[in-house]
This record gives structure tokens, C-alpha cells and sequence, in this order.
């Protein structure tokens, strides 16, 4: 019985030696190559129906707590580089998320089911807290931030955009809510008050969200759904000075993101109508960091003169 014992603790030891091995011969890096396409549907007969490719790289790291993304140019210009970077602090509950291009980083803080974006407020259900808090403060997930915020509501979602796009085919966990969010965006003409938004979402028997009511301030909802997309109407009015309305498209295979919308500013008395869409996304694995997006380039097998 003793020997039986013992065999069964070597067995043990041999199978996390193993596993061990297993996750240090894990890629250290993922590479992806995106491409969207942004078309003018503006009346001005300059840009009607100008179209415009738009290439970018993202370099991954396994660690989850930097990003860096190149954007691509069709003429011999060098890429354009934006650095991202996560640190956190497990006793205080509170990460910051840095940009290389802004001053305005973006922190995070964990209280009762409330999750604090700057001067933001997120209320989530309980299983979407626990989850978000791991991911952020221990393993420093910068992505998983970033589809908390996807919506675009906060003074932040300029900063994010380049990370707002589909970079790794996320499918949406229904078991994780947000409840409701206290968005306090600045007034730029007085810089010291806020216009204060309260969002409340709303899902269907499946955990899908159904709608997004933030009065006139931001509403997103479903509209219909057949086997190729998921179609929601979205309204969004930015700090009293401009609105944009559109029409977002789901693929449900590649999940990417097409949308048909117009922007209205209101100084100029002006309309701006738009397409876009992504059209391709391609990931390769490596083990070894690449030296520059030429390297990055070379592995993601895409020929730069093609773009």
C-alpha cells in the first residue's frame, strides 16, 4: 500500500513537471495584422465615395501588460508607433493604463461591484467583478480592459481606439454584465465641469444585450438578427457639440464590425456620412520577440509593397 502511495506522488510530480514544460515551450508573443476599410459618404463631391485602406500590427506579448501597435502607411513613411503598457497594485486594487502618444492614462479601481474608470463609474454583476479583477489586477489584461469600455462613452475612448478592434476574434461572455455606468465627460469650454451621464443596460433571457438607454446622451439597440449578423442602432451625442448615429453589423463568424453611419457637428452646421469595415485579420504565434515591424511583417507572411 505504502509503495502504491509513493508511486502515486512521483506520477503526480512527473505530471507538473510536465505541465510546467508544457506552458515555457507556450509562444511568448502573438502577432496579428488587421485590415479596415473606411469609405466617404459624404455629398461633397471632392471625397464621395473616397476609400481608404487602413493596415495595422500589433505585437502581443503573453504577458498581457503591453501592446504595442503599428499603423501601417501606403506611401514609404515610416509606421506610426503607440505603446500601451498596464501596471497594478494587488493591495490597493488599482492599475493604470498608460499610452505613449496622450498624457490622459486611464486608472482603474475595485470597491463592491464597482469598477471606477477615472471619473467614471461601471456597476457589473458579480461574476463579471471577480473575473475583470483578476484579469486587470493579476494578469494584467489589457484587452479585457479595454471590451469593458468598448462602448466608446468616456473621455478615454479616443485614447482606445486603436485597441477598440476586433485583435483577437473576442466572443461576448454572457455570464459577464455590466448593470449600469456613471459617465462624467469634461466640458471643454469651462474645463472644470462635467456633463454627467447615467447608462443603464439591459439583456435578454440569453445575457445578449437587448439595450443601452443613456437618455439622449446614448442609447445602443438590438435591432434584428439572422444568421450572419447582429444588427444594433446606436445614437451617441458627444459633450452637447456633435452627434453620430449609426448602424453597427456583427459578423457572427469572423465577428468583425461594419458599420454605416453619419457625423453631425453642430458649429458647423455640417453632416458626415461613413462606412466601415474590417476585412481581415490574421494571427501568427512566435517565440521570440521580432525586432521591428519589417520582422513582424516578414513572419505574419504580408507583403508591405501590397498594402
Amino acid at each position: 500500500m505504502r509503495k502504491l502511495f509513493i508511486i502515486a506522488i512521483l506520477s503526480c510530480s512527473l505530471m507538473l513537471i510536465s505541465t510546467k514544460k508544457i506552458k515555457s515551450n507556450e509562444p511568448s508573443f502573438r502577432l496579428a495584422f488587421l485590415q479596415e476599410v473606411y469609405i466617404d459618404k459624404s455629398e461633397n463631391e471632392e471625397s464621395n465615395g473616397e476609400k481608404e485602406i487602413r493596415n495595422f500590427v500589433g505585437l502581443f506579448p503573453k504577458t498581457n501588460d503591453t501592446i504595442t501597435i503599428f499603423e501601417l502607411s501606403n506611401s514609404k513613411e515610416i509606421p506610426e508607433k503607440s505603446l500601451f503598457w498596464i501596471n497594478a497594485d494587488i493591495k490597493k486594487e488599482r492599475a493604470i493604463l498608460y499610452f505613449s502618444a496622450s498624457n490622459e492614462n486611464v486608472t482603474v479601481s475595485f470597491n463592491n461591484n464597482k469598477i471606477q474608470i477615472n471619473n467614471d463609474t461601471y456597476t457589473v454583476n458579480r461574476e463579471y467583478f471577480i473575473y475583470l479583477k483578476r484579469k486587470i489586477l493579476i494578469e494584467k489584461s489589457i484587452l479585457d480592459l479595454v471590451y469593458l469600455l468598448k462602448d466608446g462613452c468616456g473621455d478615454y475612448s479616443q485614447s482606445l481606439e486603436l485597441l477598440n478592434k476586433n485583435w483577437n476574434n473576442y466572443k461576448e461572455n454572457t455570464k459577464y454584465r455590466i448593470i449600469s455606468a456613471t459617465i462624467k465627460n469634461k466640458n471643454e469650454q469651462t474645463n472644470k465641469k462635467y456633463f454627467t451621464y447615467q447608462i443603464n443596460f439591459f439583456h435578454n433571457r440569453n445575457g445578449k444585450i437587448k439595450n443601452i438607454n443613456g437618455g439622449n446622451s446614448f442609447s445602443k439597440k438590438f435591432i434584428s438578427e439572422n444568421k450572419k449578423n447582429i444588427h444594433y442602432s446606436i445614437d451617441k451625442l458627444i459633450n452637447e457639440r456633435s452627434q453620430i448615429k449609426e448602424d453597427l453589423y456583427i459578423n457572427k463568424r469572423s465577428l468583425f464590425d461594419s458599420i454605416i453611419g453619419n457625423y453631425e457637428q453642430y458649429s458647423t452646421a455640417k453632416t458626415f456620412y461613413y462606412v466601415k469595415y474590417q476585412t481581415n485579420l490574421k494571427i501568427v504565434n512566435t517565440y521570440t520577440k521580432p525586432k521591428n515591424v519589417q520582422e513582424i511583417l516578414k513572419i505574419l507572411d504580408i507583403n508591405e509593397q501590397n498594402l
